[in-house]
Order: structure tokens, then sequence, then C-alpha cells
């Protein structure tokens, strides 16, 4: 199975996920926050807006609001 990260906002997008090597552990955390793990077909379909993204797990997840107090108000 081939997964990708997709952005659902790409205008958040800081680097992409497969060509940023020499970026840091943290970088990387950061930068998957903004995005959804999906399959490469489903990756295609959601760029050639077939399908919709889903929202991205951290958001999802309710993750945003416990580790920031503030995000939610």
């Amino acid at each position: 199975m081939n997964l990708q990260f997709h952005h659902v906002d790409p205008a958040t997008k800081s680097f992409r996920m497969s060509t940023a090597s020499g970026k840091s552990l943290a970088s990387y955390r950061e930068e998957t926050k903004k995005c959804v793990l999906v399959c490469a077909n489903c990756h295609g379909e959601i760029e050639a807006g077939l399908i919709e993204s889903p929202p991205p797990y951290y958001a999802a997840s309710g993750a945003a609001a416990a580790a920031d107090p503030e995000a939610s108000v």
C-alpha cells in the first residue's frame, strides 16, 4: 500500500513531506498536523477535486484543544 501525506489546506504548507530532507523531527511533526494520511489513489482523487479531503486527525480528535486550551476559544 502506498500512503501519502495530503495537506488539508495547501496555504499552510511549509514544505513537501516527500522531499524535505534535512528537516528536524520537530518540523516533521508540526507539518504532519496539517495533513491527513491517505492512499495514493485517494490522494489523486482529492487533488483532482473528485472527492473531499477528510479532516485532519489532529483537529478532529480534539487533540489541538487538549494541547492548547486557547485553541477552542
